[in-house]
């Protein structure tokens, strides 16, 4: 065997041992459309989950690795709930996030849920994906808000096409 050869062995191995397996694949996506199915119901009165997320970070670039981590998902809320949300008095990004995970824990009632200054997580028991939600809502064909409950808390805008929420990449299953 050439070097080459021996090189494209050896990377192959590499990459088989780094790969995430079908059950590992196939975990995350049972997990991430568990959740966004639930947030569908609530928030559009659907149980279609079609344009409703995109997937970001490591699986929305298709760059997830052993072991199995989490997996961050852009949840897009309709306009209309940011008008309802905007009506609240107080840290109302907060109280949005919270509104999410009291919606999840109906699903999820023995799992772990917090919410966290953007997002929601979901911390599954198995120790294997955990799901983090990022609500946005589609402001524009080029801008989202998402909250930040940061410092009182504010929308902040965020470009659609803002690397980690590329929509080409949102299924890669």
């Amino acid at each position: 065997m050439n070097r080459e050869q021996y090189i494209d062995v050896y990377f192959e191995s590499l990459f088989e041992n780094v790969s995430l397996t079908d059950a590992q694949e196939t975990d995350a996506r049972t997990k991430y459309n568990s959740v966004i199915k639930k947030l569908t119901q609530k928030y559009y009165e659907s149980d279609s989950i079609d344009n409703r997320f995109q997937l970001f970070g490591s699986y929305g670039k298709r760059t997830h690795l052993r072991p199995a981590r989490d997996v961050d998902v852009q949840f897009i809320l309709p306009y209309s709930q940011l008008e309802r949300v905007n009506n609240w008095q107080g840290n109302k990004q907060s109280r949005f996030l919270q509104e999410i995970k009291d919606c999840l824990l109906e699903r999820f009632p023995r799992t772990t849920i917090r919410s966290d200054e953007k997002v929601v997580v979901v911390n599954f028991a198995d120790s294997t994906h955990d799901v983090e939600v990022l609500p946005s809502f589609k402001i524009s064909d080029t801008f989202y808000y998402i909250p930040d409950t940061k410092k009182g808390g504010n929308w902040c805008p965020v470009p659609r096409k803002a690397p980690h929420l590329e929509p080409g990449l949102s299924r890669v299953w």
